[in-house]
């Protein structure tokens, strides 16, 4: 699709809202999660608490299993946990159980 070919174009929470939105519809795109979690890990240092959030509630939502980009999640969570939002360490942890169960 055109936004797969444009994903290094999509700035951090633009990566994390198409997420967002495909996993609301529960639309399974796999090539573009493929693309997101591409982009997202080279960039994911740079995610606020919230993004990460969202994208690991999205990867729940979808059931797409990426470890790279779960084991870069998990990092990037654990830089931020003093800075965190409690509603986003919840959706974090909501969403990494669901991934386990789920497998």
């Amino acid at each position: 699709t055109a936004a797969v070919r444009q994903m290094r174009e999509f700035s951090s929470k633009h990566l994390v809202t198409t997420a967002w939105a495909f996993a609301f519809l529960v639309f399974d795109d796999a090539p573009l999660m493929d693309s997101i979690s591409a982009e997202s890990i080279t960039r994911i240092g740079s995610f606020e608490s919230r993004q990460l959030a969202n994208l690991a509630w999205s990867c729940a939502n979808l059931c797409y299993s990426d470890s790279p980009l779960l084991d870069a999640l998990a990092s990037a969570s654990m830089r931020l946990l003093p800075q965190c939002h409690t509603q986003d360490l919840q959706n974090i942890a909501w969403a990494y159980y669901m991934l386990t169960w789920m497998h």
